[in-house]
């Protein structure tokens, strides 16, 4: 991957992370005990500094309660056309084990 990709990928992760911690009125350090992680480690993500680990990915996505590729603002593919939709995923369920 790209150096540029991946800062386009960082960046939209840590203003998702940031949008949904705040929506749901949470505080860094809330989400980051919730997941299990350090603090400054999750203000990282957050401020697209670094990325976390495929199995932080999914366990972030579960706690927020949308899929995995919202955090990288992709859209949505018809599966029958090919075609590209011009709106994103939202707050679609990942389907994890609990």
């Amino acid at each position: 991957m790209s150096s540029e990709k991946a800062a386009h990928n960082g960046y939209f992760l840590g203003k998702r992370l940031k949008e949904l911690r705040t929506e749901n009125e949470l505080t860094q350090k809330q989400v980051d005990e919730a997941l299990g992680i350090n603090t400054v480690t999750y203000l990282h993500y957050e401020k697209a500094q670094r990325e976390p680990p495929l199995s932080l990915l999914a366990d972030m996505a579960k706690y927020f309660g949308v899929s995995v590729d919202y955090f990288w603002d992709l859209p949505i593919t018809d599966s029958k056309s090919g075609a590209r939709r011009g709106h994103t995923v939202r707050a679609a369920r990942l389907f994890l084990p609990p």
